[in-house]
């Protein structure tokens, strides 16, 4: 049997069938949120090692509510949220419920079966209800703050304009469209016509 998890620190993980180490899965959707959740996802570590990345070398997180970055546990398919909260580093675990809703700590914040859904829930107003503290900046694998992206919004295309078509109805007919009589030829010789012979 596997040893629980503790403060965070890797304990071996699940070789694959080469023999290579297998990572967690991803999640299913990274565009889904005005984060770039994929940068801020980071590989296991302990409790201290995640608050030294969350308050990116400055030491203090004061001011800095809303910070977050989420980290993978040796669990299939769980993280942890390291988040500013009242100017101090929290913990919170995430993972899926049995109804296949990402949760915080074993609470649901909405109907949320895709990680960045429920990450841009809590990044925006209103937030769910329960939730503490808008996440405001997510703290990437190379050590930057991402602010939260500004999604550009999509190019209306002009409406195509209707053509206009006189058309006439002629009575006891059944089709809205008409023909034009074809043009008249024009006879080619110019001279009178001569007159007929008589026998």
């Amino acid at each position: 049997m596997r040893s629980p998890p503790g403060d965070g620190t890797p304990r071996g993980e699940l070789p694959s069938r080469r023999g290579e180490p297998r990572a967690p899965p991803k999640p299913r959707s990274m565009r889904g949120s005005g984060f770039d959740l994929k940068a801020c996802i980071h590989p296991v570590m302990s409790n201290g090692q995640s608050e030294k990345i969350i308050s990116a070398g400055q030491g203090s997180v004061a001011g800095k509510n809303g910070r977050f970055l989420l980290r993978r546990r040796e669990q299939k398919s769980e993280y942890v949220l390291t988040l500013v909260f009242k100017d101090k580093v929290t913990q919170h675990l995430v993972a899926k419920n049995d109804a296949g809703l990402w949760t915080v700590n074993k609470k649901a914040y909405g109907n949320h079966k895709a990680l960045p859904a429920m990450v841009m829930a809590c990044a925006k107003d209103p937030l769910p209800k329960g939730w503490p503290v808008k996440l405001s900046e997510g703290v990437t694998t190379g050590g930057k703050v991402a602010p939260p992206r500004k999604r550009p919004r999509p190019k209306r295309k002009p409406p195509r304009r209707k053509r206009s078509s006189r058309t006439t109805r002629s009575p006891g007919s059944t089709s809205s469209r008409t023909r034009s009589p074809p043009p008249r030829k024009k006879s080619r010789s110019t001279s009178p016509s001569a007159p007929a012979r008589t026998f």
